[in-house]
């Protein structure tokens, strides 16, 4: 969640942001859950598996519906710990699931974002990015959003405050649900509100900007050529202006931007072409550069093993004119496996294309880390 400009766009980022909360069944040991009691827990008004769902913007993007993502855990080399990615068009959280408490990434460290014991009343603080920040519990309501009406809704106040201004976003949670609802004002003007729509969206089926996530950050790649063992891989993420992203890869960069719910490659100032469409899934096929010379399709789901753990990926194939690739990409984390088949740009004298096919080199890569730290553009 970033604090560093409270203009009504970045406040719409940090909106977004906070849905990491979501929805689809309790998290953690969910013994300490007490729906009709005094007190909850955090993990009880999380989600416990990875999920997708949408939420409806009704102020200053009236009707406007967001898909949003919180992934399977991944290693962080920096923390020494496994967060969950909350992943967003524009934005990206990381919790921890720590006993019966939510934990969050404030840039530095892990702090308290939810107590494992939770009643109304109860206060406490930390620093999110620089900004001083105190969680207040609401008196309990019935809460109405377009997904449905629940009752006794745990509702948490977050007032931060940075260079004399202060932010103020209403979060109300159902048990066994998760964020159902959020309102966020600045100096006392209403700048965003969010209510669920839809929570358990179909395994099957994702959207391009959660299968590479834009936030600024470094990967880890182990990575191999024809099976030997090669040097670990980084893979960096850094915010340029205008919302664009680039993606520095040993091979070179590529400039990438969201646009709605699909991943854009740009190639100048006027011309992007679709990566990743808006909504993909098993035989879901597109020219990324517009043209028959490249095509990307997805061939299967799969479940696959890698340093940072497991993960359930939408398989990628990418065909072009000299160079394939192969991607395994999971919603909520990005890419976690890749392989990538080079061919030679120009044919030796007397030597066949079935021999340059042959000789072709395969470069292999999985995730091993996802370092938190920023990236400098």
């Amino acid at each position: 969640m970033k604090f560093s400009n409270l203009g009504k766009r970045v406040i719409r980022v940090a909106a977004f942001a906070l849905l990491a909360f979501a929805v689809s069944g309790c998290g953690g040991s969910g013994n300490d859950d007490n729906p009709s009691g005094d007190t909850t827990s955090g993990t009880g008004l999380f989600p416990n598996n990875a999920t997708a769902f949408k939420m409806r913007e009704t102020v200053a993007r009236s009707g406007s519906d967001v898909v949003v993502c919180l992934g399977q855990p991944v290693a962080t080399q920096l923390a020494g710990v496994s967060v969950r990615p909350f992943v967003t068009p524009t934005n990206t959280v990381y919790f921890q699931y720590v006993s019966s408490s939510i934990k969050m990434w404030n840039g530095a460290e892990m702090v308290t974002f939810l107590p494992s014991t939770i009643k109304v009343g109860d206060t406490w603080s930390f620093i999110n990015k620089g900004a001083n920040t105190t969680m207040l519990v609401l008196p309990r309501q019935t809460i109405t959003v377009p997904e449905g009406t629940y009752p006794d809704c745990w509702g948490f106040q977050m007032t931060s405050i940075r260079s004399s201004k202060t932010q103020i976003t209403t979060l109300w949670f159902a048990v066994n649900v998760g964020l159902i609802k959020q309102t966020e004002t600045v100096a006392g003007t209403l700048q965003s509100s969010l209510e669920l729509v839809s929570r358990n969206l179909p395994a099957s089926q994702a959207t391009g900007a959660t299968l590479l996530p834009l936030e600024s950050k470094t990967l880890v790649m182990a990575a191999t050529m024809n099976g030997q063992s090669l040097a670990d891989v980084l893979i960096t993420l850094g915010r340029q202006n205008a919302g664009v992203t680039t993606l520095t890869t040993p091979i070179g960069p590529m400039d990438l931007f969201n646009s709605g719910d699909a991943l854009m490659l740009r190639i100048d100032a006027s011309t992007s072409w679709t990566f990743i469409p808006a909504s993909v899934q098993v035989g879901s096929t597109w020219a990324p550069d517009g043209s028959p010379n490249m095509s990307g399709t997805v061939t299967k789901i799969e479940t696959v093993t890698v340093p940072a753990g497991s993960f359930n990926c939408f398989v990628i194939q990418f065909q072009g004119i000299n160079a394939n690739g192969k991607w395994w990409c999971a919603p909520g984390v990005g890419v976690v496996k890749y392989e990538a088949t080079h061919q030679y740009w120009d044919q030796p004298t007397g030597v066949s294309v079935d021999q340059l096919i042959d000789e072709n080199m395969v470069q292999t890569g999985t995730l091993k880390y996802l370092n938190m730290t920023e990236v400098a553009p």
